[in-house]
């Protein structure tokens, strides 16, 4: 066998394409001495190759099924490639410098074992370095900011230089601009002294912001009126009546002795308070619509909401100093074999309206807890009425003055209106049939919750000089 003359010596080598004997390799079987074809690929003499790529990992080598891309310059064939991939931590990207710096050229073989082939494709060699992405963004962010101090340097610079020349030779306007502009200028270092002043001042102005919340939710929580929806949309969802009286004590209020009555009059005579012309015009009423005593769910509630606000105005009548055994005796009643009061509405007024003296067994209603069970009657009433209500009436029957019943409305985010001229012609015949005066209905105002809600301001006490 002949050999080929030995290439000189250079940094990079080639290989050609050769069909001669010398590049003829022998297969690893000596015995069946096959002889392999070695050709160079004509892949790379196509516009937009690029191929395959072999790859160094120096520092940490990514998950096997990372998808990685090779891109190519589109204009410039001979520029080097870029391949990068990213996992959800990393960045993989070749280095541009290293990848050139490399002194040979690679090759990936194909061996075709039917052709006995060994097809040559050119390669290019890439070492990829791990850029974390979270230090990535810092690092973004930090060059980011050293352009921009850059820039504000450079202005200030200009700036500085402009208002030199300006001084120098600007005009007497043009200096005095710049003067006028130079005392508005705040120094930042000049100012340090006062840096701790203002510290000072912000937290307590923080401090006296926090009590002031703090006051207004304990005032806002301390309002003598049952909890409320400040975003209801209608006058329903202002006040739920399990807030009021709970689901208990509503449904442990005995009715039956006052359904079977034969007479309305009877079944007001079975009432707590059977001295409450609110109380009897309703009992009235439903009597005349079901005078069987049959009711169904609706109406035994509406009369279990009377019957308890019997149990109110007749508690508001007999207030100050009681004790539990005689407020019992005082609701039931027990006139025409009624039932006595159930111990959970004692428990309920005595735990709502009263404070308990300590050293004895007596409970106390004070001022503030007067307030309180009327602004409860007013909004049971109001419930009970579909949310309009008759002041002169209730007053009447509390023996409050109708000024003070007047604010307890407005307190619970009612509008005082007068009558209409349908509401003012029911009750100038009512008063006729019941042979009333009639010159006092015009007089008459209602109340009504209304939404949004929104109550009265609490008024400033002056301060005596």
């Amino acid at each position: 066998m002949s050999q080929a003359p030995k290439p000189k010596k250079s940094k990079r080598s080639n290989i050609h394409e050769s069909t001669s004997k010398s590049n003829q390799i022998s297969g690893s079987n000596q015995s069946n001495k096959s002889e392999v074809t070695v050709k160079l690929s004509g892949e790379s003499n196509k516009g937009n190759y690029l191929g395959s790529a072999l790859v160094k990992f120096p520092d940490v080598k990514p998950d096997i099924k990372t998808p990685f891309n090779l891109y190519a310059h589109k204009v410039d064939p001979k520029a080097t490639k870029i391949l990068a991939g990213e996992t959800d931590q990393l960045e993989f990207e070749s280095n541009r410098q290293s990848t050139a710096d490399v002194n040979c050229n690679y090759l990936i073989g194909l061996h075709s074992i039917q052709d006995q082939t060994l097809t040559l494709f050119p390669t290019s060699f890439h070492e990829l370095r791990p850029t974390v992405k979270q230090l990535k963004d810092a690092i973004n962010l930090k060059k980011q900011e050293e352009k921009e101090d850059e820039e504000k340097e450079g202005h200030q610079t200009h700036k500085a230089s402009r208002n030199m020349l300006g001084t120098t030779f600007g005009s007497k306007k043009a200096r005095r601009a710049i003067q006028a502009a130079a005392r508005d200028t705040i120094d930042p270092d000049s100012m340090m002294h006062v840096q701790s002043h203002l510290k000072e001042a912000i937290t307590t102005s923080s401090i006296t912001l926090t009590n002031s919340i703090q006051e207004a939710n304990r005032i806002e929580s301390e309002k003598p009126i049952p909890p409320y929806n400040i975003n209801a949309t209608s006058p329903k969802e202002v006040y739920k009546l399990s807030d009021v009286v709970t689901n208990l004590e509503l449904n442990s209020i005995p009715i039956a002795h006052i359904t079977y009555c034969s007479s309305p009059e009877q079944a007001i005579r079975n009432l707590p308070n059977s001295k409450s012309n609110f109380i009897n015009k309703r009992i009235e009423s439903c009597w005349n619509r079901y005078p069987e005593g049959k009711l169904n769910k609706q109406e035994e509630q509406r009369l279990r909401i009377l019957v308890y606000i019997s149990y109110l105005i007749k508690f508001h009548h007999h207030r100050f100093k009681i004790k539990k055994d005689k407020l019992k005796e005082l609701l039931s009643g027990k006139r025409d074999g009624s039932e006595s009061c159930p111990d959970s509405i004692l428990d309920g007024l005595l735990e709502r309206f009263t404070e308990k003296e300590l050293g004895t067994q007596e409970f106390l209603m004070t001022t503030f807890s007067n307030r309180k069970l009327l602004s409860y009657i007013c909004t049971l009433c109001l419930i009970h009425e579909e949310y309009t209500c008759a002041i002169t009436e209730l007053a009447d029957d509390l023996k409050e003055d109708k000024k003070s019943l007047t604010e307890i409305f407005r307190s619970l985010g009612c509008k005082i209106d007068k009558l209409s001229s349908g509401e003012l012609t029911v009750q100038m015949e009512e008063a006729k049939k019941l042979g009333k005066d009639t010159k006092e209905i015009d007089k008459q105002r209602l109340a009504r919750l209304s939404v949004p809600l929104v109550f009265p301001e609490p008024r400033k006490k002056r301060q005596r000089n």
